[in-house]
Order: structure tokens, then sequence, then C-alpha cells
């Protein structure tokens, strides 16, 4: 099982093998998806594929079981999904926010023709500029945005807390009530460090908004 950049190992795979594989890693199977066609299907079956797998790290340990992201489905992940379409689930409503997304778009583009070689970090800029506008009505800062970086960090502690294999907590839950003096256990003050990070994601942009009304 591939460590970093799995995403292009799971192409090859998907190359070879099809457009939906499984893998076993330590007992527990593991769904790849590589096709649209079947998105699509899981898509419209939602009902039935709409599940969310429960991850020690990630989820319990950093904390973004209680994002839609890691929501099981149910009566709190129907009213989550309620509240978002009001906002963003329809042609028509997106068209309220042109403007929010036309500017950033503009912004983006006059960033990567100044220096096409920070394009990857031109479009997490893009994508945050247009979250946080939506979300809290604030624009982005030229350089380095305090928002923003929170946002990415957080995010790619999120990315590493997942990786398939990374952590031996999501396949034996149990590890995580063990001593923490005992070796490898490490982990515990790792994820301390990235659910501080997730809740300041989430409280300090929150917290600013509110002091600005």
């Amino acid at each position: 099982m591939p460590t970093s950049e799995e995403w292009v190992t799971f192409a090859e795979w998907g190359k070879k093998w099809g457009g939906i594989i499984s893998v076993k890693l330590l007992g527990r199977s593991m769904i790849i998806v590589n096709s649209a066609q079947v998105m699509a299907e899981f898509d419209r079956q939602g009902s039935i594929y709409s599940g969310r797998p429960r991850l020690e790290m990630g989820g319990e340990l950093v904390g973004y079981k209680d994002t839609l992201v890691l929501t099981p489905y149910g009566p709190r992940f129907r009213r989550f999904r309620k509240h978002f379409a009001r906002h963003i689930g329809t042609p028509t409503i997106m068209n309220q926010h042109n403007q929010i997304v036309e500017y950033e778009t503009r912004q983006f583009l006059r960033r990567t023709f100044a220096n096409v070689a920070n394009l990857n970090s031109n479009l997490r800029k893009l994508a945050g500029g247009i979250i946080m506008q939506l979300t809290y009505g604030y624009k982005v800062q030229e350089g380095d945005d305090p928002f923003v970086t929170l946002i990415e960090g957080a995010n790619e502690h999120f990315s590493a807390a997942n990786v398939p294999g990374a952590f031996l907590v999501d396949f034996f839950p149990v590890l995580k009530r063990l001593p923490e003096w005992l070796p490898g256990m490490g982990f515990l003050d790792l994820a301390r460090e990235w659910a501080k990070a997730t809740q300041n994601m989430i409280e300090v942009p929150y917290n600013y908004t509110k002091q600005q009304i």
C-alpha cells in the first residue's frame, strides 16, 4: 500500500483492473473507485451507498467525525445536506454567488500570471477564497492569509491521518486506550496537535466574524 501520493497508484490499479476494485488491508476491505460511471451509479443509489467509515485517527482523534465528510448517513447527515442545499444546492442558487466566484477567479488568474510556479498554492487559495466569502463574507488577503493557512493546515493533517495503513489505531482502536508511555503511542500526541488545528479551523474564522458584527 503506497504511503504517499496514493491516488497515483490507485489510478494505475484502475487502468489494470477496472473502475472499481477491492483491497484487503490488515483484514479490512477498502473499495477504490476509478470510474466516473461507477460513482454516478453510487450517487443514484445514495440511500444504500452513503455510509461513512469510522476512522479512528482522522475521525475520532483528529476531530473530523463531526464534519459532513465523516458523518454517518442518517437524520443528522440529511439535515446537514438540507442546509447545504439551501445555499449551494442548485444551479439557480449558485447563480446568486456568481459575483463572488468571478471575483476570486480573477484574483486567481492575476496571481497565476504573476507567478505560474505557484499554481497549486493559487488553486488552494482560489478554493479557500470562495469558501471564506460564501461562509463568512471574508475576502482573503494577498500573500499568506491566516484563515486560508488554518484551512490548508487542517486539511493536510486530515489527509495525512487517513493515508491507508499509516496508523495502526485505525485497525486496532483499542490502542488509543493504552498508556501513553508505551512504545508506539506517539500518535496520540500527534492526534492532539492535529485536533487543535481542526478546532482552530472551525472556531477562529467563526469568532472573527462574530466580532465584526
